[in-house]
């Protein structure tokens, strides 16, 4: 009984280590596209967006469904800043790792297909080299440094 018990307890820990988080944030709108026939009435709409509070560079491009670029199309516009955005960051057992899903820019509601290759996400965080006091160029990374995954714990992976 005592092992079932601890058993109960480690795996209650191990779930609550494992649960969603929601996070909200401001981006900046860099890209909105609407894709389909009838430009008027798209049938998906990409958004490039620019996390405006991470270090470096840090943009995501979302691929909404029909009903997001319904309400997306007079709603968002290309070059908006302070635009708020929801995300839903949740544990993907199949690739062993965290994943930030954004949920909701502005009022609109997003249903993005993870595995939709049109969905992505870059980060890049550049600083200057110097040598003798004189800089000689710039180093860029594309790893999730700690400073960035403490400003914006969204962008966490491991």
């Amino acid at each position: 009984m005592r092992g079932a018990a601890l058993g109960l307890v480690a795996l209650g820990a191990l779930v609550s280590c494992r649960s969603n988080k929601t996070f909200k944030t401001s981006v900046e709108l860099t890209r909105v596209y609407p894709l389909g026939r009838d430009p008027r009435a798209p049938t998906l709409m990409d958004v490039e967006l620019r996390y405006s509070e991470c270090p470096g560079d840090a943009r995501k491009l979302v691929r909404g469904d029909k009903d997001f670029a319904k309400c997306a199309l007079d709603k968002l516009k290309t070059g908006m800043k302070n635009v708020s955005v929801e995300i839903v960051q949740s544990y993907n057992s199949e690739r062993g790792n965290w994943r930030g899903d954004i949920v909701k820019i502005g009022e609109c509601a997003v249903k993005a297909d993870s595995k939709d290759e049109a969905n992505y996400e870059r980060i890049e965080v550049c600083s200057e080299l110097k040598m003798t006091g004189t800089a000689v160029g710039v180093h860029c990374d594309r790893k999730r440094t700690p400073a960035l995954v403490e400003k914006c714990p969204w962008l966490r992976r491991d």
